[in-house]
């Protein structure tokens, strides 16, 4: 409403062009010669002259006049031919108006064949207001006059009109009018033509302004004074921001007034438009950008019963290529084409408004953080009908459907009362396929590559109640889905059948509620569930959704090679806007001989016991506070601090730390082609970490342990291997009489490798007379393995090379590691 100040002080310069027209300038020329009464009854006039100009014609110059009321003048005369020049009027409006719409002062006037008004200044003040037009370089003509017959008016005009307060507006630019009347009395009557031009406008409330520069709004005028109607036949507008408007209007000043309008404006340019509106939306908004052209096209009648009006209306909105994006890049649309269609209607004698709405999106590409799809050749609608009524205290009602992308049947019902509003929403026959492959697709193949061959059967089904009282909101409802299944092939993942009937009931926030919501317990039954050479033929998860928070009330057992799985304690918080969640996790007696076997095609017997104790999840990042044992290789490896970030994603990041005792390095090369070794180790491997598949960073430890019973020796081959692994070439070994040799005794062996940005390097920590040994030689006879360049740096990929290699035939090449 305030942001129509300007326009109607506009339209308030025009009337009094109008006024001054009609009234002002006749009354004042209407007195015979001599004219200095003239001066008296305008009220004060500091400076007056008159000059004849030609034969007939008379120049009036009023520098400094004012009129409290001069349309009470009584004159008498006619006018031949006039000229009144720098006149200077002031007229105060007073905040009270009514009365008739009559002009009964037009019958007064006096018939003129010729009066010009030149460079007059007319000053428009509203009393009680701080609001104002001046109107500057005011030219009037008026030709052939009679009140009973009418004649021609024109006028042209500069305007400024400011108002201020606690809002402010300011407009200014010209007007120009031609008009043909047929009669004045008692109001005027026939036809002409307004153009008003303006250069600058704006607005400002607080720190939100609003500017408009350059538009033109030009409308040609009629009153029919037979049929006492006022109409508006042609309004043609012009702006650099709204691009080019149409509009006509019409209305009957008697009985109930019927009165019909319309409008048109075929070519905005959204970005343009968004400039101007900018300053009104939330700060976050501001920076914004809209691109994009649409169409608007307004229609309406209605009549005034009993002063009570009627309404009928249709109000359609067209638009292309549409689309916003956010400063950073992260929010974005664009592509976007849709109709938007209002309808709405109104008795006079009801208090409700009734209304319908049909909305339709085509096309479009879309990104939103981590979500971006493209709906290119899809469609998607929403059409609802409802009332507002006013009747007591305000309430609505609305029913509706919605059609998104055909991925199956939505309907809703929406009431209100005052701030309170429920709203009942249900999906029938919804298409997992059809919402994967049109809405999920391009997101899923953002998480990860893999999971763009994703494909879900089946049919879903969702019965809600939203509910907001007293700042309060709640929701409750039914999941149910049967035999729908999962494949995704990338990811050696499916499920052949998956059933749910998951009934929940939420509150937000939950400290609102006064008492705890208890809804009936769900489940969740997967059937032949495979992921890579895993199978689970039965798994059925219990569930209960209450108080924003997801629970598994009993623990899940899951069979595994020989052993079982156990999940305990599972809780998701915020079940909407998930971001945490926690569940206990054991591994009992699982058989490691038949999963490896089974997961990887090579046996490692053993045997793999965990408490993993809470994992939890939060920021992408989920935690074992626990620990995991595997029993093999005859001694113990032991993980902890295990974690995983980015899961879905392939720039996934998993890790923890390991430590190993009493490993039996007979068993342990038997199964690793490095050579033969016996004898017992120990160590760790920390800071260990992998990313996109392939280990980022690690410190390993190893070093050999004394044993009773149990001999220390290493092959030719594995010390080959250790040297391949160390510097990149064979050893010496196998030349000279070192070639008649399989196996050494050795006394100790140590050895540390770290990876880390990339470079990788490989230490013996057995230090003695400056030399630094990885295998040291037995008591009697053996060899020592000794490096020689310490310090030697390569990057993983020559790492992952050299193991490569130590399964091919090695070259002849002088190296850093040496045998003694």
């Amino acid at each position: 409403m305030r942001r129509r100040r300007s326009v109607s002080l506009v339209t308030a310069g025009v009337l009094v062009c109008c006024c001054a027209a009609f009234a002002t300038l006749p009354a004042m020329l209407h007195f015979p010669l001599p004219l200095r009464p003239l001066a008296n009854t305008l009220g004060q006039a500091a400076k007056s002259t008159i000059a004849r100009l030609g034969e007939h014609a008379a120049t009036l110059l009023f520098p400094n006049a004012s009129a409290a009321n001069p349309l009470n003048l009584l004159l008498r005369g006619d006018i031949e031919e006039m000229v009144l020049q720098d006149l200077k009027l002031t007229y105060r409006l007073s905040a009270t108006s009514g009365g008739s719409t009559d002009l009964p002062f037009l019958e007064k006037l006096p018939a003129i064949r010729r009066l010009d008004v030149r460079n007059a200044e007319i000053v428009l003040v509203f009393e009680g207001k701080d609001q104002q037009v001046t109107l500057t370089n005011v030219d009037i003509a008026i030709r052939d006059f009679l009140p009973t017959t009418g004649g021609s008016i024109a006028f042209r005009a500069n305007f400024a009109a400011t108002a201020a307060g606690d809002t402010t507006a300011a407009a200014r630019g010209r007007i120009t009018g031609d008009f043909a009347l047929t009669g004045a009395n008692p109001k005027p009557d026939g036809k002409g033509t307004v153009e008003c031009v303006v250069d600058s406008a704006a607005y400002t409330s607080g720190k939100h302004t609003v500017s408009l520069s350059s538009f033109t709004v030009a409308a040609d005028l009629a009153y029919d004074q037979a049929t006492e109607t006022v109409a508006i036949n042609a309004l043609r507008g012009e702006s650099q921001d709204f691009g080019t408007v149409f509009g006509a209007a019409r209305v009957v000043l008697r009985g109930d007034m019927p009165w019909s309008a319309s409008f048109s404006a075929g070519s905005i340019d959204f970005a343009r438009a968004f400039a101007v509106i900018q300053s009104l939306l939330p700060e976050a908004y501001r920076a914004w950008a809209a691109q994009g052209r649409g169409a608007l096209e307004v229609g309406a009648d209605g009549r005034f019963v009993d002063g009570r009006p009627s309404l009928d209306g249709v109000a359609r909105f067209s638009f292309t290529q549409g689309g916003v994006s956010s400063p950073d890049g992260t929010k974005a649309a664009q592509g976007v084409a849709g109709e938007l269609a209002l309808t709405v209607a109104r008795g006079s004698s009801e208090k409700k408004l009734r209304f319908k709405v049909r909305a339709e999106q085509r096309d479009g590409e879309y990104l939103w953080g981590t979500y971006y799809s493209n709906f290119s050749g899809h469609r998607s609608s929403l059409a609802f009908d409802g009332e507002y009524l006013w009747d007591g205290e305000p309430h609505f009602e609305l029913n509706g459907s919605v059609d998104a992308f055909q991925t199956g049947d939505y309907s809703f019902a929406a009431q209100g009362r005052g701030s309170d509003w429920g709203l009942q929403f249900k999906g029938a026959g919804v298409s997992h396929a059809r919402i994967v492959d049109t809405v999920l697709k391009e997101y899923l193949k953002g998480l990860s590559p893999r999971l763009s061959s994703l494909s879900v059967t089946g049919v879903s089904a969702l019965e809600t109640v939203i509910r907001y009282e007293s700042g309060a909101m709640a929701i409750t409802g039914t999941y149910r889905t049967d035999g729908a299944g999962l494949n995704a092939p990338d990811m050696w993942l499916s499920v052949r059948s998956i059933a749910a009937n998951v009934p929940f009931a939420l509150r937000y926030p939950s400290g609102n509620s006064s008492a705890s919501v208890s809804p009936r317990p769900g489940f969740v039954r997967l059937e032949g569930l495979q992921r890579r050479r895993l199978t689970v033929d039965d798994l059925r998860i219990p569930l209960v959704i209450s108080e924003n928070r997801l629970e598994v009330p009993e623990p899940v057992t899951v069979p595994f090679f020989g052993g079982q799985v156990h999940l305990y304690g599972l809780q998701v918080d915020d079940v909407l806007f998930p971001s945490r969640y926690r569940f206990g996790a054991k591994i009992a007696n699982v058989d490691l001989g038949r999963m490896t076997r089974r997961l990887t095609g090579v046996e490692y017997p053993g045997t793999v016991n965990a408490d993993l104790g809470m994992m939890r999840y939060e920021n992408n990042r989920i935690a074992s506070e626990g620990k995991a044992v595997v029993t093999v290789f005859g001694g113990e490896i032991e993980a902890t601090d295990l974690f995983a970030e980015n899961i879905l994603s392939s720039s996934r990041k998993m890790g923890g730390s390991i430590t190993f005792r009493d490993i039996s390095l007979e068993q342990l090369t038997q199964k690793i082609a490095v050579g033969k070794i016996t004898g017992v180790i120990q160590g760790s491997l920390e800071n260990f970490a992998m990313e996109y598949g392939e280990p980022a960073s690690f410190v390993l430890n190893v070093e050999s342990v004394a044993k009773r019973g149990v001999g220390q020796s290493i092959s030719m081959d594995a010390i080959q291997s250790i040297s391949i692994l160390g510097t990149g070439v064979d050893s010496a070994l196998n030349r000279g009489i070192t070639q008649f040799f399989k196996e050494y005794p050795y006394s100790k062996i140590g050895l540390r490798c770290v990876l880390k940005n990339d470079q990788f390097s490989v230490n013996g920590t057995i230090r003695e007379g400056g030399k630094e040994y990885l295998v040291r030689r037995g008591l009697l006879r053996g060899v020592d393995v000794v490096n020689q360049n310490p310090d030697n740096v390569i990057s993983f990929r020559d790492m992952a090379e050299r193991i490569k290699r130590l399964s091919r035939s090695p070259e002849m090449a002088p190296g850093g590691i040496t045998v003694e």
